[in-house]
């Protein structure tokens, strides 16, 4: 009688799990996040590499959120808007990480982190460098 009950109890915990982790989604992660940018143009290959490790295609009017490090291939370049509308030109072989980016128009606490890895980058400065 014992074992069944620990063998039930088992099992239940277990169902309990795999039903935990099919209803986890990264991608129900990056909903919840704030939008850092959008494309406003590309050429080529150019992907965004989430901290998970996953990466996606970015095209013109993706989204992309802080944490993303946006890498263009070679014989590719982005042009990326900003929540405060800051544009970053990213020429080719280049990775470009956003590391922190909050922009609230009428507030104080506006963050700004960014981190060129490799490769080369133009930028107009938006409402937070004003």
């Amino acid at each position: 009688m014992k074992t069944n009950t620990r063998t039930s109890l088992d099992r239940l915990c277990f169902n309990f799990l795999i039903v935990c982790l099919a209803f986890y989604s990264p991608a129900n992660f990056a909903a919840e996040q704030e939008i850092s940018g959008r494309v406003v143009a590309v050429s080529g290959e150019v992907s965004a590499i989430d901290s998970t490790g996953s990466s996606k295609q970015l095209r013109r009017r993706s989204e992309f959120f802080a944490g993303e490090i946006i890498v263009t291939q070679p014989s590719a370049f982005a042009q990326i808007r900003m929540t405060d509308s800051a544009i970053v030109s990213l020429k080719e072989s280049t990775q470009f990480e956003i590391l922190a980016y909050s922009y609230q128009d009428p507030s104080q606490d506006d963050i700004s982190t960014m981190r060129l890895i490799e490769g080369g980058f133009r930028t107009i400065t938006g409402q937070i460098g004003e």
